[in-house]
């Protein structure tokens, strides 16, 4: 199985990627001379970079009442994402980051590993179908691209992903200045690039296991700040390969619920 799913990952990342039919087939999991006909001007369907353009495949496909967007009961979708190029860490935030803008909250992982190509298998228990084409548009926001889909179940799927060029949302903070940081709905994730110290202080009322991940440019974890009694503060030097910090609870976000202050320069 897993020699199988890298060499799906693989043949995608030696070509341009699938074609609009490849695409189609892939969301559908069969082929059919109705959705060939559909499809049959595949230069309709490409977008500004000649790569099959996802989203408007989609819309096409639901506005003929062939892929369903919602159901009666909950289902559970079971999704595989590889890539060939990403740390394991970067296809999980950049795949999450997606999910969640799209609604979907509640991801429980069903496998990993991290061979010749990384693969996060994850279930969806919803009433309400991924749609590749809002996927799609949300992985543009991170310049990760869908290579190809493979429906291999009802309910299942594998996406390859290209993520040579994709970029991290990160919460933003001015070096020199002290930045007030809002309730956190899952761990912080900042650029300390050029900085040299960090001091990160709870507000008023709130005390934290404060967890901090200190990270190189590939998502390596270089060291890790840990609090095991609960703190209102936590400062220390960056490394010199410091590019990123996480910043966490050790047991709940809850303890800082109303945010934290933090300050690097």
């Amino acid at each position: 199985m897993v020699k199988k799913i890298i060499a799906f990952a693989l043949a995608a990342s030696f070509t341009f990627g699938a074609n609009v039919l490849e695409i189609v087939d892939g969301i559908l999991g069969q082929t059919s001379t109705n959705t060939t006909a559909l499809f049959r001007d595949g230069l309709d369907y490409l977008d500004e970079d000649g790569r099959p353009n996802i989203a408007k495949i989609s819309n096409t496909l639901k506005s003929n009442s062939l892929f369903p967007t919602s159901y009666k009961e909950k289902i559970n979708l079971d999704i595989q994402f590889i890539s060939s190029q990403a740390n394991p860490l970067l296809l999980i935030k950049i795949v999450k980051e997606a999910l969640n803008s799209l609604g979907f909250n509640e991801i429980l992982t069903t496998e990993f590993a991290n061979t010749q190509a990384t693969i996060w298998g994850i279930r969806l228990n919803t009433k309400f179908m991924l749609d590749p084409g809002s996927l799609y548009t949300a992985f543009k926001n991170t310049n990760t691209i869908i290579q190809a889909i493979e429906r291999t179940d009802t309910f299942t799927y594998k996406y390859a992903l290209d993520t040579s060029k994709s970029i991290l949302n990160l919460t933003a903070v001015e070096i020199g200045k002290e930045i007030e940081l809002s309730k956190p709905l899952e761990p912080y994730f900042i650029d300390v690039s050029d900085a040299n110290k960090v001091e990160i202080t709870a507000k008023n009322g709130d005390s934290w296991f404060a967890l901090v991940r200190i990270l190189d440019k590939n998502l390596n974890l270089i060291d890790e700040k840990r609090k095991n009694k609960k703190t209102t503060k936590i400062n220390f030097i960056l490394p010199s390969n410091a590019k990123y910090i996480t910043i966490d609870d050790a047991n709940s976000l809850e303890n800082i619920k109303r945010g934290l202050r933090i300050h690097i320069q």
